[in-house]
């Protein structure tokens, strides 16, 4: 059996990146209020730059909401993913099984060995964009979506972009 998932690296990328959302979330939101002598880092670095500090009933309080909440947000969908990836395309005995055409929140579709024509690596080209693709034939291409997510049809074949997957 072959199960191809999302590659961790974007994945590892958006949880480091979330992390100085949570920060800065922090250092807006709930430092000053459970620490009075806590100079924020907000506030050094518009000292240092010679800006003038945002007042204590400033709009800081909903932005430091927006970024606890993104950042928190982003980091638990990393973790998420990279604990328990999702497969985006499996290969077994009864076929090929699609997790990736209906979309983060769709289910899984099978097509068995029997309906698929033809399987091939294939290039994406879009405008000057070129990316790595899987093109697949199906005997009956109405059992697939006719606007798959991460992929298109070209006449009756399905090519699906693999950039960003890894094999497993």
């Amino acid at each position: 059996m072959l199960t191809v998932i999302r590659s961790p690296g974007r994945t590892w990328l958006a949880a480091i990146l979330s992390v100085p959302f949570v920060i800065l979330g922090l250092d807006l939101l709930l430092l000053p209020k459970l620490f009075p002598q806590y100079v924020r880092r907000l506030d050094l670095l518009a000292d240092e730059m010679g800006l003038n500090r945002i007042t204590a009933n400033g709009p800081e309080e909903p932005w430091g909401l927006f970024f606890l909440v993104a950042g928190a947000g982003l980091l638990l969908w990393a973790l998420k993913d990279l604990l328990f990836p999702k497969e985006l395309l499996a290969i077994n005995e009864h076929g090929i099984a699609f997790s990736s055409l209906l979309g983060p929140a769709g289910g899984r579709m099978s097509v068995p060995h029997n309906e698929i024509l033809d399987a091939s690596p294939a290039v994406l080209v879009e405008g000057s964009d070129r990316s790595p693709a899987v093109a697949v034939r199906v005997a009956d291409p109405s059992r697939l979506p006719s606007s798959p997510w991460g992929a298109v049809w070209v006449d009756d074949i399905l090519v699906i972009r693999t950039d960003g997957w890894t094999a497993s």
